[in-house]
């Protein structure tokens, strides 16, 4: 009698157990949709949390004004040299990915890094869309001047001049006592390859 009376109910309310299908097809929908949300807003939320590498006054905790020996130290690496006929000259550092330029004191004039490691607060950085450093900090721009017109823009935040790799995400990252050769900072190579050109 028990298995007749259930095989009836499912025989005389088909209707009712396909209402329950989609009621459940719903339900799930809506769980899947809110689950991705959820992870979307943490994974914003972590990146806002990553601790901030880059700062209005430093880069990897590197500071303007050091000898070339307090940045070897700092770094714990010792780094290449290459003099200029000006009377400057580049230490570079392969490991940390990051560069320094010294004055004519010997003295750091500015550092530049194009890592994807390195962030401002705010997760802006190398590597990261236009749009973010837009949003976050309101940059001012400087239009480049070439022979023929305008030929890229730079985004200056404070005393850190921000080029961009192909016009939509952040290429290089320079922190400088005062505003370097443009030109120079955009023929620099940018995260992921290439110039700062073709803005």
């Amino acid at each position: 009698m028990s298995k007749v009376s259930a095989h009836t109910v499912l025989h005389l309310n088909p209707f009712g157990a396909i209402r329950r299908s989609r009621v459940y097809d719903l339900v799930v929908g809506v769980g899947c949709v809110a689950l991705v949300a959820a992870v979307l807003a943490a994974a914003g939320a972590s990146a806002a949390r990553v601790p901030a590498t880059i700062t209005p006054s430093s880069i990897a905790g590197l500071r303007l004004g050091l000898p070339a020996s307090a940045y070897v130290h700092a770094l714990g690496e010792q780094g290449s040299l290459s003099r200029f006929a000006n009377g400057t000259a580049r230490l570079s550092f392969p490991r940390a990915q990051i560069s320094v330029t010294l004055g004519l004191t010997g003295k750091g004039v500015a550092i530049t890094t194009a890592a994807p490691r390195y962030l401002l607060k705010g997760g802006v950085g190398p590597c990261r869309p236009l749009t973010l450093l837009q949003r976050v900090y309101r940059p001012a721009t400087v239009v480049v001047n070439g022979a023929f017109g305008p030929i890229a823009h730079v985004y200056r935040v404070g005393r850190l001049w921000i080029t961009l790799r192909n016009g939509q995400m952040v290429g290089r990252v320079t922190l400088a006592s005062k505003q370097p050769a443009l030109a120079g900072l955009i023929a620099e190579s940018q995260c992921g390859g290439g110039t700062g050109e073709s803005d």
